[in-house]
C-alpha cells in the first residue's frame, strides 16, 4: 500500500503543468529585436548629430562658444550688456529665431513673458538664465535635446537647431 501511494505521488509529480512564461514579457523576440534596432539607430543618429554640431562650432569661431555638456549643446553670447541678470521671475520681451544647421529659417517668434510661466526646451531655458536683459545669444542644440524624433509644426523630426535668442526689457 505504501509502495502504491509513493508510485502515485511520483506519477502525479511528473505530469504537473508546465511553468508559464514570465508575466512581464510582452511580445515576441522579433518585436524585441526591432525595439533594440530602433534604440541603436537613435544612438547612431545622436552621435551623428553631435558630430554635425561640433563641426559647425569648429567652423564658426570655436573659442567664442561654451559647451553645456549635460545638455550636449553649445552657446555663445553675441551681444553682451551690463543690464539686469535674467531669472525665472524676470518679465521680458523674448525673440527666438530658429534655423536648421544649413541656415534655413524654421520659425521666428516674439512674445512677452516670464520664464517660469513658459515651457522651453531645456537648452533655451539654461541659456536664458545665463543672460542679461538686452543680450543676444546663439544656441546650437541637437535634435534629441530639442524637438526629438517627432518634431513639431515648424521643426521637422531629427533636426539639429541653431537658435538666436534676443532679449529686450519690457
Amino acid at each position: 500500500m505504501i509502495l502504491f501511494a509513493a508510485g502515485a505521488l511520483l506519477f502525479a509529480g511528473c505530469n504537473r503543468t508546465k511553468p508559464q512564461s514570465p508575466s512581464n514579457r510582452h511580445g515576441s523576440s522579433q518585436e524585441d529585436s526591432v525595439a533594440v534596432a530602433i534604440v541603436l539607430m537613435h544612438q547612431r543618429m545622436a552621435e551623428q548629430a553631435d558630430r554635425e554640431i561640433l563641426d559647425y562650432v569648429k567652423a564658426n569661431n570655436p573659442e567664442t562658444f561654451a559647451a553645456f555638456e549635460f545638455l550636449r549643446t553649445w552657446s555663445r553670447i553675441l551681444v553682451r550688456t551690463d543690464n539686469e541678470k535674467i531669472t525665472d521671475n524676470t518679465p521680458l520681451d523674448l525673440r527666438l529665431v530658429v534655423y536648421d544647421l544649413s541656415g534655413s529659417m524654421l520659425f521666428d517668434s516674439r512674445e512677452q513673458l516670464i520664464i517660469k510661466d513658459r515651457d522651453f526646451i531645456p537648452s533655451v531655458r539654461v541659456t536664458l538664465l545665463d543672460m542679461n536683459i538686452g543680450e543676444q545669444a546663439e544656441l546650437l542644440t541637437p535634435w534629441y535635446a530639442a524637438y526629438g524624433s517627432t518634431g513639431n509644426a515648424d521643426v521637422p523630426p531629427y533636426t539639429n537647431l541653431r537658435i538666436i535668442i534676443e532679449t529686450y526689457p519690457l
